[in-house]
């Protein structure tokens, strides 16, 4: 009796890549016969009669919306550490305000905001000898309509960040970290409406339920009488706990802001907001007369490091909205802090 020969990969495989190779040529040759047929107008192309190119574009189709969800994933799961990544560092600035107790609040914003601009100048810089002008070409010229109204959003960006972080590091100073924190989570609920109404963003029962208990943090935090019971109330502590409140306000605007600057070039956004900002707080030393540099080395260190946390945590910020919404956004990154 005759013995049957085992069969070898290199069989299988030499199988496989023939199999491959006649169907490769099959579809070729009733693709060629489609088009003779078309040339001589004796079908159409428009609805191919063929079973293996619908079959092909189906499974084009599959692979391009696989491969759009993977990156809208990939782009969301980057947006959420970012996220992270910026509320961490923005943690960090507000421990070292704490520890300047004897830097005006004025004179550390100027190292915030000169950081900011410093740090994004040469970036900008070197887009610039990449792209040329078309970088600039969502700002200018400011005579056409859009790129105006892209420059007032920048200024309104700006001049909100700057009356946050003034409050931030006020409120910093004389409460406690975690207090800010508590009231700062009401930047969840304050964002998502705002997005909701100026956006179209989804709003659901989450924020409505943060709203409650973020009141009550507030209430608790702020101490008045009819909690605590006592007959004299801590003025600066109502000061303070407004600053707090104040700095999520702004914030929030601060926020949307962003998300409808997302198509901008985001080291154009941090220059131009650490360049109005840095004007903005200069003028207010000169005015208030409060401008004083750091006395030891310890101080300037502190100060420095600010400017660099400072530029990394708005880098991350703004690179963070360009990918996730404000809504989603400010829950991951109020819980970060």
């Amino acid at each position: 009796m005759a013995q049957v020969s085992p069969i070898h990969k290199s069989d299988t495989w030499q199988c496989k890549w023939r199999g491959k190779r006649i169907y490769r040529l099959t579809k070729v040759s009733i693709l060629s016969q489609n088009i003779c047929a078309v040339t001589l107008g004796i079908s159409d192309m428009s609805q191919p009669p063929i079973k293996s190119v619908k079959r092909d574009t189906e499974v084009s189709d599959f692979v391009s919306e696989t491969a759009h969800k993977k990156s809208w994933s990939r782009n969301r799961y980057t947006g959420i550490l970012l996220a992270i990544c910026s509320a961490v560092l923005f943690t960090c600035t507000g421990i070292i305000a704490k520890h300047l107790k004897e830097t005006h609040v004025l004179n550390l914003s100027l190292f915030r905001f000169g950081g900011m601009f410093l740090f994004a100048l040469p970036l900008v810089l070197r887009g610039y000898m990449v792209q040329g002008a078309s970088l600039f070409g969502q700002i200018w010229p400011p005579t056409d309509k859009p790129s105006l109204i892209m420059l007032l959003l920048l200024f309104g960006r700006s001049t909100m960040g700057f009356s946050a972080i003034i409050c931030y590091f006020h409120a910093v100073k004389y409460i406690p970290v975690g207090d800010v924190s508590v009231i700062g989570s009401m930047q969840m609920v304050t964002v998502a409406l705002c997005a909701h109404v100026t956006l179209g963003e989804k709003c659901g029962v989450v924020p409505a339920l943060a709203a409650v208990v973020t009141l009550a943090g507030i209430a608790f935090i702020a101490k008045p009488p009819i909690l605590t019971g006592q007959d004299e109330y801590d003025v600066n502590t109502l000061i303070e706990t407004s600053y707090a409140v104040g700095r999520v306000l702004f914030a929030s605007v601060a926020v949307i802001f962003l998300r409808r600057l997302r198509t901008l070039n985001g080291t154009i956004v941090v220059l131009l907001a650490g360049l109005v900002q840095l004007v903005e707080n200069g003028a207010a030393v000169l005015i208030l007369g409060v401008f004083e540099l750091p006395g030891d080395s310890w101080s300037w260190a502190l100060c420095l490091g600010t400017g660099v946390l400072s530029f990394v945590s708005q880098m991350t910020l703004t690179l963070s909205l360009k990918c996730e919404e404000a809504g989603p956004f400010a829950i991951v990154w109020i819980a970060s802090i």
